[in-house]
């Protein structure tokens, strides 16, 4: 669907009639005081009054004037949101359509990944895979050399695999100390147990990749990927709308303050901004505020209440949604305190790659104020989310197309500090990095952001077992976790081939090795085949050219009602200061009852 030029003229032509007809209303009905009403101070006051009776009556009628402002500022702040009216239908229709489009894509994706999570679950196919974590060297004395009755001695190694699960955020260095040693562990050669002795040597595994055995071209094979390696997956970028949006586009009732990626504990009160302080609109912070989280199980209602703000380091290398994610470590960043303990854990990322966003909501107490600060910057923090969500229909200043891949997410950035250099992260004069390049890497960027990806399972073939008797028919599937250690008399470098070892024994028992696994059922084949089938078709058709005409009508549309948002963000300010005013004429009358009498002259000596 596209929205033809004649109908968007006749959209605009709409529009304009409903701002005009608000406006001729704003003005029969605006009540704002004349020059003459604001200078005409102490108008009522009679002949013989004293000095502070005249002053009174002066803060007497400029109280009543901004109370009067105040009334006046309020009602065209009404008038104003009223005519927002017609602008944010046609804006929610779009981004209906838009989000309805791209959503139904994206479940064709999703799809997919269930159905080859599905062929996982089957059992035909396996996400589960021998990771060779340690290799030991073990020296031994196998008797004299017939030549000059020296001792002769020989290596034998001892392979230790560990059962691993495929994971779309890649693995961990491995290096650690070796398993426990002793007879029950290391099994039944001939003699009794084996046990490595503590002269015993490592023999390096490479700490950059992730070595695996892998059944290929009819035998036992050791093949290695990078730590960040996708193997046994296929990424597949989803779809998304990303929405810039801006403190003034604010609706009268918008609760919103602030939001952030973090990270918290379980059974904590203490939730931690991963970005640096004073960073977006972190600083608008404060106690009395509540906090959301969009991950569910962590808080165990829907909102916190925010009692305190502290500051803690934190290590954000990685974290590639911060403007200058690039070694960024022990940085001071926002530690917030909550009035209730957490029920969940957060990371950043999450496993899913994606990171949590936690919001800031108003204090309930100023829910019923419409009134703000005259220094309150109506554009900074600018907040990016994506993907834009149905809760989040109508919203922004401005939505781009995106299928980048980047991690989905929300948080916040001066968008007017683009290019120069971060001010709140210091530069470490002591740092093998020279200092123009940490001058570089801090300067601030956009943060990264996007609808984020699926990872599709495809598993493996053959899975690790664990062998239960004497024939390749005897076994179970060796479970996440499960070590087994590979050792055999003289066995050497490089890795074994053959990795089902009479000598090969697990903490429980039985030899390890690779199984094929059953074939899959045709339904289950068919069904992965008719998933694909459809989400390759919903794919195909939906491209940037198919989205960019809504995208059009709905950012010019946005950029319309901008003026709207700013006039109303202007009469907020003007509240604000008719209210503090009135505050100030208050306190001044009672301090002019104070000191009336010096104020007349009562008692004064010449």
């Amino acid at each position: 669907m596209s929205i033809s030029t004649a109908g968007i003229s006749t959209l605009t032509d709409q529009i304009n009639a409903t701002l005009a007809a608000a406006a001729d209303d704003a003005d029969v009905n605006a009540t704002t005081p004349t020059l003459d009403e604001l200078t005409n101070y102490g108008k009522n006051l009679k002949d013989g009054s004293t000095t502070s009776q005249k002053i009174e009556s002066f803060l007497t009628d400029r109280l009543a004037t901004s109370i009067t402002q105040q009334s006046v500022h309020t009602e065209r702040i009404i008038v104003l949101d009223d005519a927002k009216n017609v602008y944010m239908s046609a804006i929610q229709n779009l981004d209906r359509s838009l989000l309805s489009t791209i959503n139904s894509t994206n479940d064709t994706i999703n799809a997919v990944n269930d159905a080859y999570q599905a062929r996982i679950n089957s059992g035909c196919y396996t996400d589960l895979f021998w990771r060779l974590i340690e290799i030991q060297e073990e020296t031994r004395s196998v008797g004299s050399s017939s030549k000059g009755g020296g001792s002769v001695t020989e290596s034998e190694y001892s392979y230790i695999y560990e059962c691993y699960r495929i994971n779309p955020t890649g693995y961990v260095s491995v290096g650690r100390e070796p398993p426990p040693r002793g007879p029950a562990f290391y099994g039944g050669r001939s003699g009794g147990g084996v046990n490595v002795s503590a002269a015993s040597t490592f023999v390096g595994v490479s700490t950059t990749t992730v070595e695996y055995v892998v059944y290929r071209d009819g035998s036992l094979q050791h093949e290695s990927v990078p730590l960040t390696s996708l193997f046994g997956f296929e990424p597949v970028n989803l779809f998304g709308i990303k929405m810039y949006d801006e403190p003034y586009t604010k609706d009268i009732g918008d609760t919103f303050v602030t939001s952030f990626i973090g990270t918290c504990g379980i059974g904590t009160n203490v939730v931690i901004a991963m970005s640096p302080v004073n960073t977006g609109g972190l600083n608008e912070i404060r106690p009395g505020q509540l906090l959301t989280c969009n991950k569910p199980l962590v808080f165990n209602t829907d909102a916190y209440v925010i009692t305190g703000i502290g500051v803690t380091t934190a290590n954000l290398a990685g974290i590639n949604t911060t403007s200058n994610a690039v070694g960024l470590q022990n940085v001071n960043v926002p530690k917030i305190i909550l009035d209730d303990t957490t029920v969940g854990q957060v990371y950043a990322p999450e496993e899913t790659g994606n990171y949590v966003t936690f919001t800031v909501l108003v204090d309930p107490a100023t829910l019923g104020n419409l009134a703000i600060g005259s220094s309150t910057n109506p554009y900074t923090p600018q907040r990016i989310k994506c993907p834009m969500e149905t809760n989040d229909i109508g919203k922004g200043v401005r939505l781009e197309f995106d299928r980048s891949g980047s991690s989905s997410g929300s948080t916040t950035w001066n968008q007017f500090m683009e290019g120069e250099v971060d001010p709140d992260i210091p530069i470490d004069a002591t740092s093998a990095t020279s200092i123009d390049t940490q001058i570089e890497q801090n300067r601030v960027r956009e943060p990264v952001l996007g609808a984020g990806k699926v990872y599709h399972k495809l598993g493996f073939r053959y899975a690790p077992v664990i062998y239960t008797g004497s024939g390749q028919n005897d076994y179970r599937l060796a479970k996440e976790g499960e070590t087994v250690i590979m050792r055999g008399a003289r066995m050497g470098q490089p890795r074994p081939q053959t990795f089902s070892l009479p000598f090969s024994t697990s903490s429980t028992g039985g030899s390890a090795g690779l199984k094929e696994l059953p074939s899959c059922s045709s339904a289950t084949n068919d069904f992965l085949t008719a998933a694909i089938n459809v989400s390759s078709t919903s794919v195909g058709g939906l491209t940037e050219s198919v989205v960019q005409d809504r995208l059009t009508a709905a950012n010019f549309l946005r950029e319309d009602m901008s003026d709207l948002n700013i006039r109303i963000w202007s009469e907020r300010q003007l509240l604000g200061d008719a209210i503090a005013r009135q505050g100030t004429y208050t306190t001044r009358s009672s301090t002019l009852t104070n000191f009336s009498s010096l104020i007349d002259g009562v008692g004064v000596g010449t």
